[in-house]
């Protein structure tokens, strides 16, 4: 929480974030019932099924004594083309701006958000 707004970037860090049987790169299972398993790209959301229209924002100063956290919301658009269309697992990572010194950002995993 900061007394001052905070400007951040976000970017997809990974378009195969799933895990276990989820994880359709290295789960050993046909996914897209072609007949391969694992092969490049199976199951993986891409930028033709997901898309930031943004890649940075702001995280608002907090304005009143009692509160206790700020936030702020990241839009997203999840395309339905009807290829590949597996449930899409997608990381998201948050940084600090350049140049921003009023946040830091966690370094023990949260700064990621699987989508």
């Amino acid at each position: 929480m900061s007394a001052k707004a905070v400007d951040f970037t976000y970017s997809v860090t990974s378009y195969n974030a799933g895990s276990g049987d989820d994880a359709y790169l290295s789960n050993s299972i046909d996914d897209d019932g072609d007949g391969s398993t694992d092969e490049s790209n199976e199951g993986n959301a891409a930028n033709t099924d997901f898309d930031l229209p943004a890649s940075t924002g702001s995280i608002a100063a907090v304005t009143n004594t009692t509160a206790t956290s700020s936030s702020t919301q990241i839009s997203y658009t999840h395309y339905v083309d009807k290829v590949d269309e597996l449930d899409k697992y997608v990381e998201l990572t948050v940084a600090v701006a350049v140049g921003e010194s009023d946040g830091t950002v966690a370094s023990n995993g949260t700064q990621t958000q699987i989508i």
